[in-house]
């Protein structure tokens, strides 16, 4: 995808991708809607956004400044982060994702700290990003540090949009508590297209 595609897209599937993924705030967030409708929902969207583009800029940051250090630590961190990222793939191929109806007092509170405290945040936004950043040597430079951002938050918003439309429709949340096997393989596939990315775009593998 990276050689074919511009770095304002790329980064824009990667926010995209990384929201849409089935975890905590997506099931979260299916379950709200489902069963108190898109308004509650949408609140535990906001506050879910505002501990989201916390993780986003703390981990441009520090791709951005792992860049400046030594070679063998920026190594280091890419071969661990595409490692973490091909076990979250097959985690996600071996294990199935639950349908909760999860109960929450007060969503856009509820939704900020399901985000911010979610401690697959930064792991996989440094995976997913060095993987994308990789491909195109200028985006360590600190003068893209906006630009990534802002394609990345795009594509992050309409990850949120899309999760509120397809929760609204009675027929898309049984299509997807029906084949969420499927859709958690096809995801795991993905995480290990980026684990791959990243590997051949740092070691040329």
């Amino acid at each position: 995808m990276d050689a074919f595609l511009s770095y304002p897209v790329t980064l824009f599937l990667a926010g995209f991708i990384y929201l849409i993924t089935p975890g905590p705030v997506f099931i979260s967030i299916l379950s709200l809607v489902s069963s108190r409708g898109r308004i509650t929902g949408t609140k535990l969207v906001f506050g879910a956004f505002f501990g989201c583009i916390m993780w986003l800029a703390f981990s441009i940051f520090s791709l951005i400044a792992a860049d400046r250090l030594p070679e063998l630590p920026f190594l280091i961190l890419a071969f661990i982060s595409a490692l973490y990222l091909f076990y979250l793939g097959t985690r996600m191929m071996i294990k199935s994702v639950h349908i909760d109806q999860a109960v929450f007092s007060a969503p856009f509170r509820d939704g900020f700290f399901l985000a911010l405290f979610n401690p697959k945040s930064y792991p996989v936004f440094i995976a997913v990003l060095g993987s994308v950043m990789s491909q195109y040597e200028n985006l360590f430079s600190p003068e893209f540090f906006i630009p990534i951002f802002i394609y990345t938050l795009c594509g992050i918003i309409a990850g949120y949009a899309f999760m509120i439309f397809v929760s609204g429709f009675s027929f898309l949340r049984s299509f997807f508590i029906k084949y969420v096997r499927q859709i958690s393989v096809l995801f795991g596939l993905i995480f290990y297209y980026f684990g791959a990315s990243l590997l051949w775009g740092v070691f040329g593998w």
